[in-house]
């Protein structure tokens, strides 16, 4: 989280608004476009590695191989759908011809964005929580990080530099992917057992695709219709307000993956006195959280959005809205 926010920082200190907003642009349209090309894929895969016994856990690896090849077809395709509708989006659908070459970048390693979502979900399926959180959030970011340090001693700053740092960054993360899971793989032991046929993955993984699919759309809908009635500017004010309303949030989830298995475990037994006290002692840890960061923001927005550059105090009112929403 540390990292991510201060790439955050990096990028509209020394690159502006704009930059954020064009890079979350993409990411937003590329969002789009991979989750009808995944076919629920994570999903199924996250469901069939969690349902393989130990004494089969050998077969880990060829089930992985098999997602990933039914994955690759239809990531191409819609990588190569980006690629040429990359032009027509960029001047008829955002009026800002400067967006073109950005998703046509992201055309192109759609195919390896949709890797890394395969690996996040069947590391959560082996219960390898830290390597799939790593993969979705800590490799990226440390690389984000490191490379935009570097950027800004040794490359000229343009738009579309944070861009390029975001692609490599991906790259990079998906590479470290693969080597912690041929490094997992080597202790996958017991006896092979039938893969489930393609007809059987498809079949799981189809229903999926509307729960991820409304996620999906949840997350990129914001930044998809700003970059139609907006300029990229804008986009990357309201990113930055988002940014800073959602850091209560991170909380909230640190303290539900704390809770949670606390609770299941207390229903289990049917306990429902114990159970209720610990509904509401975590009721009361996130509320004693909520709202003096509520407070602190509704009190001080353009102070907060001041850290990241005075272009930003003009989201004051987008910041309160976000946070008292």
């Amino acid at each position: 989280m540390v990292l991510s926010y201060g790439s955050l920082w990096i990028m509209s200190n020394f690159y502006g608004a704009e930059a954020i907003g064009l890079l979350t642009l993409c990411i937003s349209v590329a969002s789009l476009i991979m989750f009808v090309s995944l076919l629920g894929f994570p999903h199924g895969s996250l469901r069939h590695m969690a349902q393989l016994p130990s004494a089969h856990a050998v077969t880990r690896g060829a089930l992985f191989c098999r997602y990933m090849i039914m994955m690759i077809p239809g990531s191409v395709v819609a990588g190569v759908v980006l690629v040429l509708a990359s032009r027509w989006l960029s001047e008829f659908v955002f009026s800002d011809p400067k967006i073109a070459f950005p998703l046509f970048l992201f055309g192109i390693l759609l195919p390896i964005l949709s890797a890394q979502q395969m690996m996040i979900a069947m590391f959560g399926g082996i219960k390898k929580i830290a390597y799939s959180t790593a993969v979705q959030n800590l490799i990226p970011s440390l690389f984000n990080f490191a490379l935009l340090g570097a950027a800004l001693l040794l490359l000229p700053r343009n738009l579309t530099t944070p861009v390029y740092i975001h692609a490599f960054a991906v790259v990079c993360t998906v590479m470290v992917g693969f080597w912690l899971w041929n490094r997992e793989k080597r202790r996958f032991g017991g006896q092979p057992t039938l893969l489930p046929s393609c007809q059987e993955i498809l079949r799981i993984s189809m229903p999926m695709m509307i729960t991820a699919g409304m996620f999906a759309i949840l997350a990129a809908t914001d930044s998809f219709f700003l970059g139609i009635f907006h300029d990229t500017r804008e986009i990357g004010q309201y990113q930055v307000a988002f940014k800073i309303a959602f850091v209560p949030r991170l909380v909230f989830a640190a303290l539900a993956s704390i809770t949670t298995p606390k609770i299941a475990e207390i229903h289990k037994t049917g306990d429902k006195e114990r159970l209720k006290q610990t509904v509401w002692h975590s009721t009361r840890i996130m509320t004693a959280f909520a709202v003096p960061c509520l407070v602190v923001i509704v009190a001080f927005p353009e102070f907060l959005l001041g850290i990241f550059g005075e272009e930003f105090k003009s989201a004051a009112g987008v910041l309160i809205a976000l946070s008292v929403g």
